[in-house]
């Protein structure tokens, strides 16, 4: 009971401060005339230099065997245990929920913010609870992959479900499930060799998808473009044989 309120505790501090960085780039972005990506360039490396600082200072302690920071930053998913699995599956559960009951407003946000607040919506109000379920998701796959290949996992799966689909809802049950299939995989191969760690497995499962996605989906693959350009050229050189009439 004590190592899991440790770890919620730890899970809720850094949500917290990835909250409050969320925050703090919105404020910056709205106030000065600065882009969004330099302004989370510039919070991400001040956040960062600090936590190496305070990080440095941890292990300096005579108590820093306990602080178990490296999974965070490198990942232990062979680690896991069924409470953390349970406390995944239930914010997972609620996050699933408020995609469900926010969905419309969700999309008209993402894609037309202008829209949405002419017709009344709190942009502000949804963009902050999309924000904040993004920070959510990243605390809760720090123990999976960690912190530095967490991005990946958010980006490659929804990457290569986007190959595949035009509907945003299809794309969304697609990333879902190229997610758990790396995951699935990843663990696997990891649990047949000893020497692979889990989660580095993961996400090369995951841009092995997203990669044979890029290439091979039909429609946007990169392979059907070349046949299709191939095919009209084609049908224009002949076309353009035929002798007129």
């Amino acid at each position: 009971a004590h190592v899991a309120g440790s770890l919620l505790m730890t899970l809720a501090g850094m949500a917290t401060v990835g909250w409050v960085g969320v925050l703090f780039v919105r404020a910056v972005t709205r106030s000065t005339r600065l882009k969004q990506d330099a302004v989370m360039g510039i919070v991400l490396t001040v956040w960062f230099a600090f936590g190496i600082a305070l990080l440095t200072y941890i292990q300096g302690r005579s108590d820093a065997s306990q602080a178990g920071l490296d999974h965070f930053i490198f990942g232990q998913a062979a680690g896991i245990r069924a409470a953390d699995v349970q406390l995944i599956a239930a914010a997972g559960a609620v996050m699933l929920l408020i995609v469900a009951a926010l969905w419309k407003e969700i999309k008209l946000v993402t894609f037309d913010i202008a829209f949405a607040h002419s017709v009344g919506l709190r942009t502000r109000v949804i963009d902050l609870i999309l924000s904040t379920l993004i920070v959510v998701v990243i605390v809760l796959g720090l123990r999976l992959v960690g912190v530095i290949l967490m991005v990946s996992l958010l980006i490659a799966p929804a990457v290569a479900a986007r190959q595949w689909t035009q509907r945003l809802s299809q794309m969304v049950v697609l990333s879902g499930l190229f997610g758990a299939f790396s995951g699935a995989v990843g663990a696997i191969v990891s649990a047949v060799d000893v020497d692979i760690p889990t989660g580095p497995m993961i996400i090369v499962v995951a841009s092995i998808l997203a990669f044979v996605s890029i290439l091979f989906a039909p429609e946007r693959g990169v392979l059907w473009t070349l046949l299709k350009n191939r095919r009209d050229r084609r049908q224009y050189r002949t076309g353009a044989a035929r002798p007129q009439s």
